[in-house]
């Protein structure tokens, strides 16, 4: 459209790098005693180029428009925020303050230019007599909308910010929370990289404990699961009290502890009885036979350095199964207290979609295996499931919560993963028979989590419509 300023894009060239792209407008801002714009995005890649004056250009990732408060889609200023950003009103938009330190600023004078990505939030301060030129064409992105895919695109576009919300409200769980979903990893790896993370959150109310290596039991979680199957004695009853099991298997490990401490001692006895050094006649000072002293004496220190590696491996191996144990008593506790108040009639929270509330983000078993990556919770559910059988059985059939179901699904499903990359099928197979014994119908512990994986996701996509699209949805179970 020709109108009095088109005589002056004979001045402008459009730069060497935007050949071939689609051009959609080309404009001339001008100011004489400075300006300042809102905070807003562009539907179009941007190239602002000053040619005389100044500008102080501030901007935000588009990952930033949960705190900036945008304008309804449906009205006129849907590409503009509600916050002013001169003098922001913290009590109107208390969100704001979370984007201070995502915030990019640049100045530009004569000659310069500044590249601004379709939907970069940003906001334009101009000085006193400021001439300047911007491009804006089409992205690959916006030239596919308008069409019949655009419902796709929708669709795909809020379950991905649903997906986003989610992982935040998990991450909500523990500082060092992280779904832990490589299958191209050895589960080691994960061990080792939150050991001390997972320690921490399993001892933070009972105190310190010894450290413990989680090397070999993540090499090969299912011997590790045999092994201490084989060490714990079956138990019955309708019901179980946790103290009282936990009080009889303390004494256990006290009487194993001192059967392995006797045996290392009369093995240590026996060595000294049979070291040359305590034996007469073998002195510094004889001539004869010193050459075979020294080579007996080279013996025994080699069989007592063999002996010390081997009580290292009893240590470790001790310190990882009290470590273990501690895990299966403290889940088996929180799991109790749980069930206790939900049988005592204690009122339901309220489902507010703006919090975590209802998804029970709060309860101690949920923070607790939030702590621990997917073989560690393999490992204390089973050990739940061995010793503490009806409290699993409780858990499973009436206790699940929103946040537990989509914490034990992708940590199930992590598992999974590498177990079937690795071919390790009857694993999977052993570790889910084992753990829905506990109940008479597995099939209703599977309805119940695929019921509250969905409200955690349902809660989680009001979330985004309600930051997103500034539409307030009322928080129903279906």
């Amino acid at each position: 459209m020709e109108s009095s300023l088109s005589p002056l894009l004979a001045d402008i060239s459009v730069p060497e790098f935007m050949q071939g792209q689609q051009v959609a407008h080309v404009n001339l801002w001008m100011c004489t005693r400075g300006s300042r714009s809102s905070l807003h995005y562009d539907p179009f890649h941007n190239l602002l180029c000053v040619v005389a004056g100044s500008k102080n250009v501030r901007c935000m990732s588009p990952a930033a428009t949960q705190w900036l408060y945008p304008h309804p889609l449906y009205g006129e200023s849907a590409n503009h925020s509600a916050v002013d950003f001169a003098q922001p009103d913290l009590a109107r938009h208390p969100l704001y303050k979370e984007s201070l330190e995502h915030q990019l600023s640049a100045h530009l004078g004569a000659g310069d230019a500044l590249f601004l990505p379709e939907g970069w939030w940003h906001q334009v301060d101009s000085e006193a007599v400021t001439i300047a030129v911007n491009f804006w064409w089409r992205s690959l992105f916006e030239r596919q909308l308008g069409g019949h895919m655009d419902d796709y695109y929708l669709r795909r576009a809020a379950q991905s910010l649903t997906d986003a919300r989610k992982a935040d409200l998990l991450r909500q769980l523990s500082p060092d929370f992280h779904p832990c979903s490589s299958v191209d990893k050895h589960p080691a790896a994960c061990v080792d990289a939150r050991a001390a993370a997972a320690t921490e959150v399993a001892t933070s109310q009972a105190g310190p404990s010894t450290p413990a290596s989680h090397s070999e039991e993540a090499a090969d979680p299912a011997q590790h699961s045999a092994q201490k199957r084989s060490g714990h004695a079956a138990r019955s009853g309708e019901r179980e009290s946790v103290a009282e099991e936990q009080s009889s298997m303390g004494e256990g490990r006290e009487t194993q502890d001192g059967s392995r401490k006797r045996r290392q001692g009369t093995s240590e006895a026996a060595a000294l009885v049979q070291s040359p050094q305590m034996r007469p006649g073998n002195a510094a000072g004889l001539s004869t036979g010193e050459e075979e002293c020294l080579h007996i004496a080279a013996i025994g220190d080699e069989g007592a350095g063999q002996r010390e590696t081997e009580c290292g491996s009893r240590k470790r191996q001790r310190g990882t199964e009290h470590e273990d144990q501690r895990l299966v008593e403290r889940l088996a506790a929180a799991l109790s207290e749980e069930f206790l108040q939900r049988t005592a009639g204690e009122a339901e929270p309220p489902h507010d979609p703006g919090s975590g509330d209802g998804l029970g983000l709060e309860a101690a078993s949920v923070r607790l295996m939030a702590g621990l990556d997917s073989w560690q919770l393999r490992r204390a559910l089973l050990g739940v499931a061995r010793q503490f059988p009806r409290t699993l059985e409780a858990f499973l059939s009436g206790g699940i919560c929103p946040a537990a179901a989509e914490l034990l699904t992708s940590r199930f499903e992590a598992a999974d993963a590498w177990l079937a990359q690795e071919g390790r099928h009857s694993e999977q197979q052993t570790f889910y028979t084992e753990l829905y014994a506990v109940v008479e119908q597995p099939e209703r512990v599977l309805q119940a989590l695929v019921r509250q994986k969905e409200e955690f996701a349902r809660h989680a996509f009001c979330m985004v419509l309600g930051t997103c699209f500034q539409l307030p949805i009322p928080w129903e179970r279906t």
